[in-house]
């Protein structure tokens, strides 16, 4: 018995398998208790009925399957069997069982009775229940069953693959693997045990090769790597060499039972654990105490997840479809986004993998700003760690619970130790752990002297330290100075792929749509980049089950909020104290009050007394002190010591609107500055919806002042070109690149303005005066606003107001959009963009007047456009547009015409392609339209982003658009560019295609 072997027996963590081999020799012969056995009898018993050719084929088909270890043979064989059987009628598959495996009688009783005594959770492969004596039996399909079995609970015997008993749980046919490897829950058992147990595989052979065990294994040895529980396969001394070449790849390993089968009593008898060394479950289960404390850790993390609330399979998802791995920098964020900016590439500033940290490391302190998840960050690694050691207990304790007196920490320990049962009194020795230290703070002397001094004698393992930013410098030194060297993380903020990934976890339908969603709220709300606000964000949204960029923004802000101010607890009673309405209320006052003083913040005692102020004149008795603390817990207020303000400044707009909902005073505030209080004033228009006096009083803001658009820029017109044909060489040459599929690199879901910019919060107020501004961004903030509450209001009575509303809005936007590409600051700013995304040399070799002239165009015509998605398109304005449309519009200006094409292109409702057409009928080779928008309908046909009756009109569109600065010499000319220019679209509408199902299949692979 081999010293690995001897240390998993020890440890008390093993489960035993056994496979058909221990039926067939405790029988006295293969017989039926074997795949091969059954088959053959069945074969037999059918041989009258389906005719001596049809036996005789299945019986070689079936000795070639198990001389070549061909399953895919040995499935068909067992297939064509157990079809020919069932369809001899409704009980004939059963009588064939119980005449066959339930006639099984054990004549050597040494190798079934030594499996039965082990106190170890005993599963196995057969259909009969030889093994299964006083124990009883589970089956696969009975979860609870196999559950408490696997946990000690109870001491039946787990049939992996069915039992003879419930014809309906027998696992034969590859329809029946089938059945097996879809049922999550059978899989997650598995893989739970798998993960946490070493499996001791008993009397299989070649056995682990069915489906089942393959994809077991492959499932292990993918997850872990390396893997700190090792599985192993009892063997003879023959068998030794080509089993360990079989399982290089895995992490099973051969242990060598004797020369004979004869000696697999002896070896069974001796895995029998010291009665002093293990402990026992009522049932007479080893228990596994590190397991069960590892598993108890992991389900405590899959519990506090936000994510996991919001799937039906809580119960038994895995912490991996729950929480994401920490993302852990070597420095500072805001270093870390300047390093990106300066130095890009730089490995010293990239993320740091926190499975490395959790493996190679003593003391790891991590570092982490308020509600980062610092707490759930060390939890993470520390349970990394103990199960990397293996045979680790991953202990937590708080810094905030340890007293200034004693042994602090070693205090906390030893209790927390003795409450999980893991020692027996105060005086008993600690189990091997890793220490998980939460909130540490160099700032209390008195303790954290203490508890340094406890960690340097501990016999932690690791240990696992969590401190707030900007107390890291205190906490190193302090650490240095009592001879410990920790290695620090900080933690980061999540990227657009890690968002992919936590909208993958919630398991809705279309991930990449609630990734854009959420993206486009954590930009236009400027919410942190935590994982605790995406998963907040990603629950709000999968509950709503509407999932759209354009969702009413402020409406997931406020089932955000809403979630913080904890709505819906059920153990919340407004007679008693503060519910989530009443929370609201004091924001929403509190707001009011930092409006009306213009300010982003107040002192504590300003706060508070304002505070008790709101409860007196409301008669509540609450405390203020109490509710501020309560509040700031939440993620709702900051304190910085002596300020108190919102943390975050969406916030105070959101509580303002609420409050401009119910004081009318209130309200007139805001509408006489509204510019300055713009944010306000569109939560405002999307919490109410029905205020038609809104979108009346801010009409004026566009309508009082003269814009006056400029000439050329995007609306310049293009010379017209003579047409470029491309030789039919060229063409196949495209129609073969359409079957190649592209590199993996190229489906990275990724938003670089989203991965390159921090998240702090912007100031609550412009910090320039309407004076200040340049015409330009004047008009953009006005013509935001107006399109905001416009787009919101959208129970409004009375077509004339919408139509006339929304034609002025739409003026606007194409004034906007011909102002900016020649606005200086504009250029200004696409000038200093150029230079910093080249390099020196790409820098030498381009003549930036020309670039810079060339993407302000691009950078007008794509703002205006996402401008309109974001704040203006809504189904509730199509119908007033399309009115207008179909009502005529020749005398509409280019302005117009290209702001209501970018609307119909946002929403793309049934019809849009022809309304398009008109908009565009007689405007000319414009750059916007020939360079731009020509690329955004490419992009839509290519993509079928469109229904099935505008998809040609879609392509023809294109085509008419690609034409328009074309001149032909004769009508053939054009016709033949036409169908050139069809073909190419349609090859490059076919490429597209292959690349989605490229991507899309490692999803379903997985």
């Amino acid at each position: 018995m081999s010293q690995t072997f001897r240390e998993a027996v020890r440890s008390n963590s093993v489960i035993v398998i056994a496979g058909a081999g221990i039926s067939a020799n405790a029988t006295g012969g293969a017989g039926t208790a074997t795949w091969r056995g059954l088959l053959m009898e069945g074969i037999e018993r059918l041989e009258d009925l389906r005719g001596q050719r049809w036996a005789n084929l299945q019986r070689q088909t079936l000795e070639l399957a198990f001389d070549d270890n061909d399953m895919a043979l040995l499935l068909s064989v067992a297939q064509s069997v157990s079809a020919a059987i069932r369809q001899l009628g409704d009980a004939a598959f059963a009588t064939w069982l119980s005449e066959t495996v339930g006639q099984l009688r054990v004549s050597n009783a040494r190798v079934i009775q030594a499996l039965e005594s082990l106190p170890f959770p005993l599963l196995t492969t057969n259909y009969d229940t030889l093994l299964d004596g006083d124990r009883g039996t589970a089956v696969w399909t009975h979860p609870t069953d196999v559950q408490a079995a696997l946990t000690g609970q109870t001491r039946r015997v787990v049939h992996l693959h069915g039992v003879w008993e419930e014809p309906d749980s027998v696992v034969l046919t590859a329809v029946d693997y089938d059945r097996l490897l879809q049922s999550d829950v059978a899989q997650s058992l598995q893989r739970a045990a798998s993960s946490l147990h070493s499996l001791v595989y008993v009397g299989f052979g070649a056995g682990l090769d069915d489906p089942n065990f393959s994809e077991l294994i492959k499932w292990h040895s993918s997850a872990f790597k390396p893997s700190s529980v090792p599985h192993f396969v009892l063997c003879r001394a023959e068998d030794e060499r080509a089993l360990a070449a079989t399982h290089t790849r895995t992490h099973i390993i051969p242990v060598v039972y004797g020369d004979t089968y004869d000696d697999l009593p002896a070896f069974l008898e001796q895995m029998q654990p010291l009665d002093d060394s293990v402990v026992l479950s009522p049932a007479g289960i080893v228990q596994d105490l590190v397991g069960e404390a590892q598993s108890a850790f992991e389900r405590r993390l899959v519990a506090d997840s936000v994510i996991a609330e919001s799937r039906q399979d809580v119960e038994s998802i895995a912490l991996a479809d729950a929480v994401l791995p920490p993302v852990l920098l070597p420095v500072p964020y805001a270093e870390h986004l300047r390093a990106r900016k300066s130095r890009p590439g730089d490995p010293s500033t990239e993320r740091i993998d926190p499975s490395e940290v959790a493996h190679g490391h003593d003391v790891i302190l991590i570092v982490g700003d308020e509600n980062s998840g610092l707490s759930t960050t060390i939890d993470w690694i520390a349970l990394e760690a103990a199960r990397f050691l293996g045979g680790a207990v991953p202990l937590h304790i708080s810094f905030r619970a340890c007293q200034p007196s004693g042994h602090p920490l070693r205090d906390q320990l030893v209790h927390e130790a003795r409450s999980r049962g893991f020692t027996r009194s105060n005086d008993s020795a600690l189990p091997p752990y890793v220490l998980a230290l939460d909130d540490f703070s160099a700032s209390v002397p008195r303790v954290s002297e203490r508890v340094i001094r406890d960690l340097v004698a501990s016999e932690a393992l690791c240990a696992v330290i969590g401190c707030a930013a900007g107390a890291e410098d205190e906490v190193i030194e302090r650490l240095r100075t009592a001879g410990i060297t920790a290695s620090v993380g900080y933690i980061g903020r999540l990227s657009s792929r890690d968002v992919r990934t936590m909208a993958d976890m919630s398991a809705v339908a279309d991930p990449e749509k609630l990734t854009a969603t959420v993206l486009g709220v954590i930009q236009a709300e400027n919410l942190p980049r935590t994982p605790y606000t995406i998963a907040l964000l990603i629950t709000v949204l999968a509950r709503s089950g509407v999932i759209s960029p354009q969702t009413s923004q402020t409406s997931i802000l406020d089932d955000y909020v809403g979630m913080l101010l904890g709505r819906g607890d059920p153990h919340e009673d407004a007679r008693v104290g503060l519910d989530q309405n009443g929370r609201e209320a004091v924001l929403a006052q509190l707001a009011q009050e930092f409006v009306q003083r213009r300010v982003g913040g107040l002192l504590e005692i300003e706060v508070l007394e304002h505070m008790q102020a709101a409860f007196d004149r409301m008669t509540w008795k609450e405390r203020p002190t109490d509710v501020l603390r309560n509040l700031i817990k939440r993620g709702l207020l900051r304190w910085d010591g002596r300020h108190v303000s919102f943390a975050r400044s969406s916030f105070l707009h959101l509580f303002a609107a609420k409050r401009a909902a119910m004081d009318a005073e209130f309200k007139a505030t805001l509408l006489a500055d509204p510019l300055f209080f713009a944010s306000a004033l569109a939560h405002y228009a999307a919490l109410i919806r029905y205020d038609a006096s809104l979108v009346m009083s801010l009409m004026p803001l566009l309508t009082d002042r003269q814009w006056e658009p400029g000439s050329g820029g995007v609306f310049e017109e293009l010379p017209i070109s003579e047409p470029e044909f491309r030789d039919e060489v060229m063409l196949e040459h495209d129609a073969a690149l359409d079957l190649r599929s592209p590199s993996p690199e190229t489906h990275e879901i990724e938003n670089a303005f989203f991965d390159r910019t921090d998240d702090q919060d912007r100031p609550p107020f412009p910090i320039t005066t309407d004076e200040q501004l340049s015409p330009v961004s004047t008009l953009f903030r006005t013509v935001d606003l107006v399109s905001k509450a416009l787009r919101d209001s959208d129970q409004v009575e009375g077509h004339d107001l919408k139509r006339s509303a929304l034609m002025t809005v739409l003026d606007h936007w194409g004034y906007l959009l011909s102002l900016m590409s020649s606005d200086p600051t504009f250029r200004d700013f696409v000038r200093q963009v150029i230079d910093e995304s080249l390099t020196e040399k790409d820098r030498a070799n381009l003549d930036t007047d020309d670039a810079v002239e060339e993407w302000s165009k691009i950078f007008a015509a794509s703002g205006t456009a996402g401008g309109i998605a974001v704040t203006l398109a809504s189904r509730r304005l199509s119908a007033p547009l399309e009115v207008a449309i179909d009502d005529g519009c020749s005398d509409w200006t280019e302005h117009r015409a290209l702001a209501g094409a970018f609307f119909l292109y946002a929403l793309q409702e049934d019809g849009w392609v022809g309304r398009m057409r008109v908009l565009l009928e007689g405007r000319g080779n414009l750059w916007v339209v020939a360079r731009f928008l020509l690329y955004l309908c490419l992009g839509a046909f290519f993509d079928d982003r469109v229904a099935n009756q505008d998809s040609d009109a879609l392509l023809q569109l294109c085509l008419d658009l690609s034409q328009r600065g074309t001149n032909y010499k004769t009508k053939d000319e054009r016709i033949s560019h036409r169908e050139q220019l069809r073909r190419k679209y349609l090859n490059d509408r076919l490429r597209a295609r292959a690349e989605r199902k490229d991507r899309q299949a490692p999803a379903i692979a997985n």
